[in-house]
């Protein structure tokens, strides 16, 4: 089974809202941005920016040196909607 993000639901037996789920995620989205698959890197963008959101706020490091500016590049390449 898999969830919306693609990752194997049966294989972590973690919360949803988990922070490692959350940067496992952006990886996902990072790496897929990479290779040039830009709508699965929206997804993932968009599914880890929900987490870690909560998981370590706005103004985290993870936020400010990964995050921001993943979606600040994806914003100007793209004219996909993010989030």
């Amino acid at each position: 089974d898999r969830d919306v993000t693609g990752v194997q639901t049966c294989a972590l037996p973690i919360s949803p809202n988990h922070p490692f789920l959350g940067i496992v995620i952006l990886k996902m989205a990072k790496l897929c941005w990479c290779l040039r698959k830009e709508d699965e890197a929206i997804e993932y963008v968009t599914e880890a920016k929900r987490i870690l959101d909560i998981t370590h706020g706005e103004s985290s490091t993870v936020h400010l040196q990964e995050l921001n500016p993943l979606l600040h590049e994806i914003s100007q390449t793209t004219d996909k909607p993010l989030l």
